[in-house]
């Protein structure tokens, strides 16, 4: 129904495509926000910001498994694990 549709807009979102991915994934919000991509142990490995909606990054990483953690412009926060295989 629209009703949800629009519900669903005023969300907050990111989507990591594919995930797992096996080097190259994109990182796609529907707003405004920065990121950073950490290791299990807490380093950073990547940081960027989507300056618009339905923005989109491309990210390359080694294998691995990864937090996401996203900051959007009213204050909320969001973390996805990433897995890249070999």
């Amino acid at each position: 129904s629209n009703e949800m549709e629009k519900n669903s807009e005023s969300i907050n979102s990111t989507v990591i495509l594919p995930n797992p991915s096996t080097e190259f994934f994109i990182i796609q919000s529907n707003v405004p926000m920065e990121f950073a991509i950490y290791t299990l142990s807490g380093i950073k490995l990547s940081q960027g910001i989507i300056k618009q909606a339905k923005g989109v990054e491309k990210v390359k990483l080694p294998p691995g498994v990864y937090a996401f953690f996203a900051h959007y412009e009213d204050g909320t926060q969001e973390s996805q694990k990433i897995v890249v295989i070999e």
